[in-house]
């Protein structure tokens, strides 16, 4: 069965369990959704607190070096799971506002204390705090050696620190690819973030209103 074919009995089973789901809906991944919320959880952990970053969620640990979290949840997983809670793809906007309907938000709970957005845990490269809102790209399928693959599965990564069209999630305001050396790069931010490999939850919501 291919990727494509994959996502679309997926989507089709859940969605039915969906009219029946008054509970939050745990997937075999971990990954949870709540219908009522709006809200996708899936588990994460701090693999990085210094240098700049090309992404702020990756699977694995592979991109530890230049990413903020790492989770076991593949990104075809996350994708799915936004889509249970209404929030749509939307195409590549770099540089322009994405649509109310591919918008999200982001946030990171550790243990018992209150989650924080995302970007608490992030600052720029001057050491001053982030503020900017994130949208799902949903990535693409590319044709590699005869074979269609979702390329943010292919790349692990799920949450970019640049505007990407290969990631799941991307920010939808001004920040520069690392390599670029400019800038407006993004920077883990080591005062509010945890020891390295402290377990969290990362929070996906679909918001209630448009981002301004």
């Amino acid at each position: 069965m291919s990727l494509k074919y994959f996502f679309l009995f997926f989507f089709l089973s859940a969605s039915a369990q969906v009219l029946l789901a008054a509970e939050p809906m745990t997937l075999p991944n971990g990954i949870k959704v709540s219908f009522e919320n709006k809200e996708v959880h899936a588990p994460i952990s701090v693999s990085n607190k210094n240098g700049q970053l090309e992404f702020i969620v990756s699977k694995g640990l592979e991109k530890d070096y230049e990413s903020v979290f790492s989770t076991k949840i593949s990104a075809k997983d996350i994708h799915m799971a936004i889509l249970l809670i209404g929030i749509e793809p939307s195409a590549y906007a770099e540089g322009q506002k994405a649509p109310q309907s591919s918008q999200l938000e982001l946030f990171v709970k550790f243990g018992e204390e209150e989650a924080q957005p995302i970007s608490h845990y992030l600052k720029w490269k001057d050491g001053s705090d982030v503020q900017g809102h994130f949208y799902f790209v949903g990535s693409f399928f590319e044709k590699i050696s005869g074979r269609s693959q979702y390329m943010a599965e292919l790349s692990l990564n799920i949450v970019a620190a640049y505007p990407d069209k290969s990631m799941v999630i991307s920010p939808n305001f001004n920040v520069e690819n690392p390599y670029a050396e400019g800038e407006s790069v993004l920077y883990p931010d080591g005062k509010t973030l945890p020891k390295i490999g402290t377990k969290g939850m990362l929070i996906i919501r679909k918001p209630q209103k448009a981002a301004k």
